[in-house]
């Protein structure tokens, strides 16, 4: 149940931009590490593969537009994250992505959003807009 992560500004390859509460590689603008209190700056393009996975007590998040791939696993088993707005209308969603989020009930994304199979293993509502 991590609820803080902080980089040292003399990082070279890894940052926690505006205290962001999440490790990003700094040259790829891949977030790595998320925790339940992490908010996704403008500017990270991909939420990497188990970027947030088992982060049990994760309810919301915000993906800003900047994301465009959402990771392997990258919100597995976020058991009480209750539904998820994705507005970048060409990302990628790989498989797996939202799996065992029990909670989940509700997802909103572009029609055109590149979605694999078993991105959302659950009995998640998927709004298409």
């Amino acid at each position: 149940s991590l609820t803080s992560v902080i980089v040292e500004p003399e990082n070279r390859v890894y940052d926690s931009r505006g205290n962001c509460n999440a490790i990003i590689h700094t040259e790829s603008n891949g977030l790595i590490v998320g925790c339940k209190n992490s908010l996704i700056p403008d500017g990270v393009i991909s939420i990497e593969d188990w970027a947030f996975n088992g982060q049990r007590f994760l309810d919301s998040i915000t993906i800003p537009d900047s994301v465009i791939k959402i990771g392997y696993k990258a919100f597995g088993d976020c058991e009480l994250l209750a539904s998820i707005v994705i507005p970048n209308k060409n990302v990628e969603i790989v498989h797996w992505a939202f799996s065992g989020c029990r909670s989940l009930i509700f997802a909103s994304l572009s029609k055109t959003a590149k979605i694999y199979e078993n991105t959302f293993a659950s009995h998640t509502i998927l709004n298409r807009f």
